[in-house]
């Protein structure tokens, strides 16, 4: 008899336990899929913030500089690109997890102390994450900032080929603009754009060649192999005029 209660106190505890150990798993459970659901939300809205920081409708492009988000350099790193070079590798980035929901975008650029270093493009599917653009924090990447380029290194390639009008008005990052590629053929402009930073301000960049070259045909060119490496879709379009 006394046997048989003893079983009976121990077999309750064991009971007590395991309903008090299910308690504790399904609380757990509860919790982890509020903070799933939190962060998925959290994801969603910074997409959705970074889409419309970026666009305001499919022909505008906006930058606030104070509004970009913010890439930071490890500190080995810093001098390179104080020195002049223009690309940033995935191992170069500190906080690469921020800024993973953000990609392609615009990025401030700064140190582990927050010194500002410039403003680059940001792409977190290729191995040269970041491409430099401009040594002021404050610039704002806009059709502007484009006419200015463009026009620069058309100016230029005008004192290079005399009477010439077959030649490539920009090559890259020789002209500072990281993935753009422009060639000339009399009024026939053929670009190439093989960054996945600068895919996203096509729009903007296709009025600028129109503002300073004028051309009666634009071909877009998009069937690099870089492109692959970037993520991005290869493609070839008559963006203005026939042929």
């Amino acid at each position: 008899m006394v046997l048989y209660i003893f079983i009976k106190r121990i077999k309750k505890c064991i009971l007590k336990k395991k309903k008090k150990l299910y308690i504790i798993i399904s609380f757990k459970r509860s919790c982890n899929n509020n903070i799933h659901f939190l962060l998925y939300k959290k994801r969603n809205i910074a997409c959705l913030c970074a889409k419309k920081y970026y666009y305001s409708n499919i022909d505008c492009v906006i930058d606030n500089p104070k509004k970009r988000p913010t890439l930071i350099l490890h500190e080995k790193c810093v001098k390179s690109v104080i020195n002049g070079f223009p690309w940033l590798y995935s191992k170069d980035i500190k906080n690469a997890e921020e800024l993973y929901i953000y990609s392609p975008c615009l990025v401030n650029i700064k140190d582990e102390y927050n010194e500002n270093i410039g403003v680059g493009i940001y792409n977190r599917n290729s191995i040269i994450s970041s491409r430099l653009l401009s040594r002021n924090i404050n610039e704002h990447i806009n059709e502007e900032f484009f006419n200015i380029r463009i026009r620069k290194a058309y100016e230029k390639r005008l004192e290079l080929f005399h009477n010439e009008n077959f030649f490539r008005v920009v090559n890259a990052e020789s002209d500072f603009l990281p993935g753009i590629i422009i060639d000339k053929y009399n009024k026939l402009v053929c670009v190439q754009i093989n960054a996945s930073g600068m895919d996203i301000l096509l729009p903007v960049i296709m009025k600028s060649i129109e503002n300073v070259l004028n051309p009666n045909i634009i071909i877009i060119k998009n069937d690099n192999k870089i492109r692959k490496l970037e993520k991005l879709p290869m493609k070839k379009e008559i963006y203005k005029g026939t042929i």
